[in-house]
């Protein structure tokens, strides 16, 4: 999840980019490029602000990484299949944007979201 800037950091839209359910091709964010600040998680480093390839401002707020999750298939489990959740809430005005591995079923109180606390 990142939230674009157009003259500063943050001063644009967000954009929320779900993970594939049936893509096994890899996707991740390490950004080759320095950091503009500090990450918003000392725990996930690879949030914060960045310039993107095109120069765009861009503060990453969340992502999903491939890693070894120790589950088999590993092809399809490592790979960060899943799929996202987004719920509007128009009495409370406020949005949930959730992102679950494939093989969770968040209705039985199986497992947390993708890759520990996803904000």
């Amino acid at each position: 999840m990142v939230r674009h800037g157009i003259e500063e950091f943050g001063d644009a839209a967000f954009t929320f980019t779900g993970p594939a359910l049936n893509n096994i091709w890899p996707r991740r964010w390490w950004p080759p490029v320095s950091r503009q600040e500090a990450p918003l998680d000392s725990d996930r480093t690879y949030t914060g602000d960045f310039f993107d390839g095109f120069g765009n401002r861009v503060t990453v707020h969340a992502a999903a990484n491939p890693r070894a999750t120790g589950l088999e298939p590993s092809i399809i489990r490592d790979r960060v299949t899943g799929y996202g959740i987004v719920t509007f809430d128009k009495q409370k005005e406020s949005i949930r944007i959730e992102c679950w591995p494939r093989h969770i079923d968040p209705s039985r109180g199986e497992g947390s979201t993708k890759d520990g606390p996803y904000p």
